[in-house]
């Protein structure tokens, strides 16, 4: 498949998935949530919307870096300087995802339930 193609339809797919996951997330949550998660199981925790924001928001990303070889908008050097970025971003939405999930975990095993 040509890249340029391949490009445009992992920005469509990312765009619309923010933009659900900005304005339904509630909706997502109960009709897909098995995109709602980090990791894999046994080792896995729910995403929130800040989550499934950074997870878009790479989408995007490698969206647009397969769009530009055909356009030439920004350097190479320029595209490696957005995608540390937005990995740091990735990172960093994942750690505030565990620490809520594990807040969350415990204050519901110090209740004596399970979530």
């Amino acid at each position: 498949m040509n890249l340029t193609v391949f490009g445009l339809i992992f920005l469509a797919i990312s765009l619309t998935g923010l933009w659900c996951a900005l304005r339904h997330f509630e909706w997502m949550q109960k009709n897909i949530p098995f995109l709602l998660y980090w990791g894999r199981w046994p080792w896995r925790f729910p995403a929130t919307k800040v989550g499934v924001s950074a997870g878009c928001i790479t989408g995007m990303t490698i969206g647009a870096l397969c769009l530009d070889p055909k356009f030439e908008f920004l350097s190479r050097t320029i595209w490696i300087g957005i995608l540390i970025m937005v990995a740091v971003m990735v990172i960093a939405a994942a750690i505030y995802d565990y620490i809520l999930y594990r807040k969350h975990k415990i204050r519901f095993e110090r209740m004596g339930r399970k979530d």
